[in-house]
């Protein structure tokens, strides 16, 4: 080099071009003067004053000599690229600054935009080449390649964009879209996504799994290993959307992408790449109330089913009128049975005596569900409750007989009231004795106290008249301390104290009989409601916190509307009815995700309509049942799935029997879970779940020993440990107890996954 170095160096002594640049070698040391004329052959070519043309390897320049050429080089190019297509400013901005990246971007987002996708990847290539450290340009190539429905094109140059940039919002965004297009075309496949497939399955079966673990030794409930590619995918676009608009939270719309071009774009994606799968945690639960279709026809029937978890968590064992913190806090009784109503007066308030009663479900072993035509139901929007009840004798409501009662003793309270009223009435003319004011108080304590004691005996049936007796005590107990007073200075002085007392009386004997007059009422509609209803529990059965639900009761079907009347075609026909069943299945997946249980049942009894035997569908129409509380519901299909699948496998056994168990019948779920443990012996979850059924059983021994297998088969096992605890806790073995109880938190710590199958 240094030879030909110096030899271009005489030469070029003689040259006087005004355009030529002063070119230097490598090492620095050798410089000549020439004109670039351009690139041939992979060389330099460069020309001297003489006419003489040089080829040299561009690497045999100095690296200011070498970005030079690239330079001209990059304007060469966009020049020929700009006489393709109009001189727009893109392009322009391109010839005026060819190796800036950003500009190829912003070209390249242009032809995007203009469905100019050929052209739009062969700019974001290009910035790709100038700076492959620019995530933007991935993210704007992979849009490209997915307009053109480029799938695994698009999928690769995501990834990489979060490679780059994991804090990109648009490239989670954008590859979340992707492979909803993915979930969606069985043709494309990217091989590197089967990995992370098979990870989604077993996290979201997991997900699945966990949704029913509130109270202790509950079940888990999932098809292990049955989740498909499409609603994995579905599983890891939702991640990625999530992810991304987490992102646009934390650091705003543009997030890193740097150039002003970071938020450009549409899709989502996940946290971070190789799709790393967070570890769920509990599925989410269902609506206190689910309402069955949500929206009919006037005179078809609804479906309610009430969520028996939710439901026990309102049940106090005791509980006073006004003590919210005793209801909250106190010990709860289980749920024996649960009424149905529906909001009569549209205030969104529970009302037994104002609200139509439409069912009871006293069985209390399969789920709290009710089956009740809309025929007497006017139109429009409706609102139901539901109320649990314990066990009769463990709350404290009041029978028809213990109201009479109740009113009879305000009856005479206030006839006592109302002669009090009338010796003040005496008093304020001419005075009392110091013995007559005594005697007033004294006789207003004892209506004071029976007053309470009433309040105190209905409050739980009757909130209302315990309010107004409430209400009442107050103008008693001024009565009384006006007797005090009175009593201090009698005669003539203490007219003004007897005047005020007798108001007070008078207003007291208005609240006593207005409060008589209602729990009389309150009698008679309860006797009515018991002869018309037989089924309603016991008023005096402890009563929870009413949950509601909602649907709309149709006049008349909408125009298009899905499921209901017409539906776009011009002969009233359901127009839904030609939808691929992929998309349909799609819909319900997204139903389920965000917890509508009940239009996802809507959407798979659609599919099993047309095809009432297919096993996915009745299993994945069974676990949406498990999830709204319809344990009865479940259990059918289940039912159904075990007469139409030829060979009944250990999953199908195992999700009966969480079905079962949820629905309290035991003996059934442990029929099930020891059919599925000799189908497959080595599934730990099927071992925790006949673990639970004995305890549930009481049965601490067995349920010992089969938390033990599970946790022989899986060590990491959480749950097992947990639940072992607990059983050897039942047993008063303590020190067993606290050891497994440690080893969960260790595991805690250690951040072990637990029962992903």
């Amino acid at each position: 080099m240094r030879v030909m170095a110096f030899a271009l160096l005489l030469v070029g002594i003689l040259a006087t071009n005004a355009s030529a640049r002063i070119w230097t070698d490598a090492s620095g040391k050798g410089k000549v003067d020439a004109e670039f004329v351009g690139m041939e052959e992979g060389q330099v070519k460069l020309q001297f004053r003489t006419g003489k043309v040089v080829l040299l390897p561009l690497g045999t320049l100095s690296e200011e000599d070498q970005k030079f050429v690239k330079g001209e080089v990059a304007k060469q190019e966009a020049a020929k690229e700009a006489e393709k297509g109009p001189p727009d400013r893109f392009t322009q901005a391109i010839n005026q600054d060819p190796t800036n990246p950003a500009n190829y971007i912003s070209r390249g987002m242009a032809r995007t935009s203009r469905k100019d996708f050929d052209g739009a990847i062969q700019d974001f290539t290009k910035a790709i080449e100038l700076n492959p450290q620019d995530a933007t340009a991935y993210n704007g190539r992979g849009l490209a390649y997915q307009k053109k429905n480029d799938l695994i094109n698009a999928q690769k140059d995501f990834n990489e964009a979060i490679r780059v940039d994991p804090k990109l919002p648009s490239a989670y965004k954008n590859r979340g879209e992707n492979l909803r297009k993915l979930a969606l075309d069985p043709k494309q496949s990217v091989p590197e996504l089967d990995e992370a497939i098979e990870k989604w399955q077993q996290y979201w079966n997991y997900a699945r799994q966990s949704n029913l673990k509130v109270t202790p030794w509950q079940p888990l409930n999932a098809t292990k290993g049955d989740v498909s590619r499409m609603a994995a995918l579905q599983q890891m676009a939702k991640i990625d959307v999530e992810f991304s608009e987490r992102l646009v939270r934390d650091y705003g719309d543009w997030g890193h992408g740097g150039g002003g071009h970071g938020g450009w774009g549409g899709g989502g994606g996940g946290p971070g790449p190789g799709y790393v799968a967070p570890v769920y945690g509990e599925a989410a639960a269902a609506p206190g109330l689910g309402v069955y279709p949500p929206q009919c026809m006037k005179g078809e029937k609804i479906t309610l089913v009430a969520n028996p978890t939710l439901l026990a968590q309102g049940m106090p064992s005791e509980a006073k009128p006004g003590d919210k913190r005793a209801a909250a806090n106190g010990p709860k009784v289980a749920v024996d049975s649960c009424d149905f109503y529906r909001d009569v007066d549209g205030d969104g308030k529970f009302n037994a005596e104002a609200d139509q009663f439409l069912a009871a479900d006293n069985a209390g072993n399969d789920g709290f569900t009710a089956e009740v035509s809309t025929d007497a139901f006017p139109p429009g929007p409706q609102s139901y409750f539901a109320v649990p009840r314990g066990k009769p004798g463990s709350g404290s409501g009041a029978s028809p007989e213990e109201l009479l009662s109740a009113a009879e003793s305000l009856e005479k309270a206030a006839e006592t009231q109302k002669g009090l009223a009338q010796t003040c009435e005496a008093g304020k003319a001419q005075g009392m004795s110091p013995e007559q004011s005594k005697e007033i108080g004294q006789n207003q304590e004892s209506v004071n106290s029976e007053a309470e004691k009433v309040a105190e005996k209905i409050g739980q049936a009757s909130p209302e008249v315990a309010n107004l007796l409430k209400d009442a005590a107050k103008p008693m107990k001024a009565v009384k301390n006006l007797m005090n007073t009175a009593a201090s200075k009698p005669g003539e002085a203490c007219k003004g104290e007897a005047e005020k007392a007798c108001d007070k009386a008078q207003d007291a004997v208005a609240k006593l009989t207005d409060a008589a007059a209602k729990l009389r009422e309150a009698a008679e509609a309860a006797k009515a409601s018991a002869k018309e209803n037989p089924g309603q529990a016991p008023p005096d059965a402890a009563a929870g916190l009413p949950t509601s639900g909602m649907n709309e009761i149709l006049a008349a079907a909408p125009i298009g509307a899905r499921g209901v009347g017409g539906g776009g075609g011009d002969d009233g026909d359901d127009g839904d009815d030609d939808e691929d069943d992929e998309i349909v299945i799609e819909r319900a997946t997204e139903l389920v995700e965000d917890r509508n249980y009940d239009d996802a049942v809507i959407e798979y009894d659609r599919l099993l309509k047309n095809d009432p035997d297919n096993v996915t569908y009745l299993r994945d129409r069974a676990e949406t049942q498990l999830l709204r509380g319809g344990y009865d519901y479940a259990i059918r299909d289940y039912d159904h799935l075990l007469t139409v699948k030829q060979e009944p496998d250990a999953d199908l056994y195992y999700n009966r029997g969480c079905a079962l168990l949820a629905a309290a019948r035991l003996e059934e779920a442990l029929s099930d879970f020891t059919k599925s443990i000799s189908l497959n012996e080595t599934w730990s979850l099927a071992y925790n779940n006949r673990g639970v059924t004995y305890a549930k059983l009481g049965k601490y021994a067995e349920a010992i020993a089969d938390f033990t297998e599970a946790i022989k088969l899986e060590s990491g096992n959480k749950l097992a440990y947990r639940n072992r605890a607990m059983a050897y806790k039942k047993l008063g073995e303590l020190g067993k107890a606290q050891q497994d109880y440690d080893f969960v938190v260790k595991l805690e710590r250690e951040g072990t996954p637990s029962n992903v199958q």
